[in-house]
Parts: structure tokens; C-alpha cells; sequence
């Protein structure tokens, strides 16, 4: 995992899509090890228990891990824009993988649990809101969605941008195609998704994760 400081963040900046995707088409890397991985699944789906998860969209899906970690689902669909992370999953009747953009994605269907898990990081304000509106014509009254998020604790700005681009340091830190996130507060992060109901939320210890759950 790469430890982000502060001061290689800036206030204001742009999240570019096709940066973000020739990324991850490239490197094929997420960013995090597998000991956070292994903390974030345990707590995702012990932070699910109580919901029901038969038909499972994922949004942001990478290569499908989630598509193991759910085993009780009737239908699983994991929707990602990266041509090389849909290219490494495996489909099965149950399980169904689709090389989509997640902010336009949107089909005729219910689902039980929408996965938002260390998506918004590389989305605009406007851009996930759009998403909420799409995700919220899936839903149901009884239907979910569960948000993973990294979030930007302390005081300070509410909304800050990384890009490895911008210093000598980061460029070389990298060593790989450019990379771009934004980090948010809790608050700005429940403003963003306001538009649905808060279910509960928990901080994942010893990580900067934050999980929420959201219904209509």
C-alpha cells in the first residue's frame, strides 16, 4: 500500500478518467496490500450479516474479489471500466463480469446489495452523484448500498486531490503511468450521498477506512 503524506495533496485539482483507467489497464495493480485487503473483506461482510445480499451489483468490481467473499448470492454483477481487471474474471451462471463505466451504468434490474468499495476515491462530486441516481433506480425499498470509503480525518480542507504528476518526488515514487484520487472528509462524503438513507456507519480499525450502509 502506498502511504499518501498530506503535503503531496493540494486543495484543488481534476480527476480524469481516461488518467485513472490507462492506469489500472496498465499496472493492473490495486492500491493496497493484502493484509488490508484481508481487514476490509472481514468487516465488509460482517458489516453485511444482517442484510440480505441474494443479488449483488458491484460497482468499481476490479478482478471480482467480492464475488468470492459473498457466498450465499443468487447473482452477483461486477461492473468495472478497466478492459484488464475484467479480462482476469471468470463468469459463471451466478456470476456475470462487465466492462462498463460505472457512472453511466445502468440496467433493468433489481438488486438486494450495490458494492461501492474504494470507488469514489477516484470520482468527481458530479460524477457520483450521477452514479447515486442510476444505483437508486436499481433498488428496491429493501435494497442496500454499502460504501467503502478512505476518508480524510483531522482538521483542514474538506476535499483534497493527489496526482503523481505534480513534484519530482512523486514521479519518482511511482515509476508507473500517472495516478489521481481525492480524499474526503465524513461529513462531505454524507453529504455526497444524502440522497439515500443512512443506515449505519463504522470506522475499520487500524486502516483509514470507513464503511456506510444506505437505503432509498
Amino acid at each position: 500500500m502506498f502511504h499518501f503524506l498530506k503535503k503531496n495533496f493540494t486543495r484543488s485539482g481534476n480527476i480524469e478518467k481516461d488518467i485513472v483507467k490507462k492506469y489500472f489497464d496498465k499496472t493492473q495493480s490495486l492500491m493496497f496490500d493484502k493484509k488490508a485487503a484481508s481487514i476490509e473483506q472481514e468487516h465488509i461482510t460482517d458489516f453485511t450479516k444482517d442484510y440480505q445480499c441474494r443479488s449483488i451489483l458491484d460497482l468499481g468490481c476490479g478482478q471480482g474479489r467480492y464475488s468470492h467473499c459473498f457466498k450465499n448470492y443468487e447473482y452477483y454483477h461486477g461492473v468495472d471500466f478497466s478492459e484488464s481487471f475484467i479480462s482476469n474474471t471468470e463468469s459463471s451462471e451466478r456470476r456475470k463480469f462487465s466492462c462498463s463505466d460505472v457512472v453511466e451504468f445502468y440496467e433493468d434490474k433489481i438488486y438486494d446489495t450495490v458494492l461501492l468499495i474504494g470507488l469514489i476515491t477516484y470520482l468527481e462530486d458530479e460524477d457520483i452523484k450521477k452514479m447515486i441516481n442510476n444505483i437508486k433506480r436499481m433498488m428496491s425499498s429493501n435494497s442496500i448500498v454499502i460504501l467503502r470509503s478512505v476518508t480524510l480525518k483531522g482538521t483542514g480542507p474538506k476535499k483534497i486531490y493527489y496526482d503523481s504528476k505534480k513534484g519530482l518526488i512523486n514521479r519518482l515514487r511511482f515509476l508507473k503511468p500517472r495516478y489521481q484520487i481525492i480524499r474526503r472528509t465524513k461529513d462531505y462524503e454524507l453529504e455526497l450521498f444524502s440522497s439515500l438513507r443512512l443506515l449505519k456507519m463504522k470506522e475499520i480499525p487500524g486502516t483509514s477506512y470507513t464503511l456506510y450502509s444506505f437505503a432509498k
